[in-house]
Order: structure tokens, then sequence, then C-alpha cells
């Protein structure tokens, strides 16, 4: 299963908690990242480079404060997040502001979880 169908606005914890269940693995639609720093224009370009790489391909997530062993989803400990709103926009912009063509439909949403952190949910479409 993946969030595949799921409109990014609907995705709930228990969604992420169905992912964990049956042990999503990373691959071409799914990637998983405990935390994501975008303080340096390096780290912006990485987070550019991946979200390329997914809308280049079949599209997908990336799951922000997910956290994987051996490529497999285990777990949702989250990030912490005193502007949730601010925070995902911040995110988009970041992606979005240097990528030619642009992404549409490109989506980043937080998710509040029961242990008072987030999860960010970057939807990518693929661009062809």
């Amino acid at each position: 299963m993946s969030l595949e169908g799921i409109p990014l606005r609907e995705i709930t914890e228990q969604h992420l908690e169905d992912l964990v269940a049956q042990g999503l693995e990373e691959g071409l639609t799914d990637e998983f990242k405990l935390k994501l720093e975008i303080g340096t224009p390096e780290q912006k370009k990485e987070l550019r480079r991946d979200v390329s790489a997914f809308a280049n391909s079949a599209g997908g997530h990336l799951f922000v404060g997910a956290k994987e062993e051996d490529r497999v989803l285990v777990g949702f400990p989250g990030v912490k997040s005193d502007d949730l709103d601010g925070d995902a926009l911040r995110i988009e912009q970041t992606i979005q502001g240097k990528l030619r063509p642009r992404i549409p439909g490109l989506g980043v949403r937080g998710i509040s979880l029961s242990n008072g952190r987030f999860v960010f949910v970057i939807d990518i479409d693929k661009l062809w």
C-alpha cells in the first residue's frame, strides 16, 4: 500500500500507521527522511534533487519525520514545528523556487501526530 489515490488533505495519522504496519519500503515512489534541513544552499539543492527525481519518474511521496531501517519504514517519530503552515510553505517554496519547470500539483502538508510532533508529506506529481 502507498498513499496512491488518497488526497493530500485527507491523509491522517492512521494512514501513516497503516504504512508502517504494512512494511512500506523506500523505492520508486516513496522516500523517508528522519529530518529535513534546508538552512544551507547545499541542503536546499539536495531537496530539489530528490523531488526532481520523483517528478521525472513516477511521482510519489517524500515523508519527513519518518524512520526507516534497511529501507523499510519502521515508524513516524515526527519532527517539531512551531509554525506548521509556515514550515510547509517554506518547504514548498524551497522546492519550487529554483526548479524549472515548476512541478504542477506539488503539495506539502504537515500531519499532526498523537506524540505532539508532525510528519510532513510532500506529494509529487510526475511531470510527463
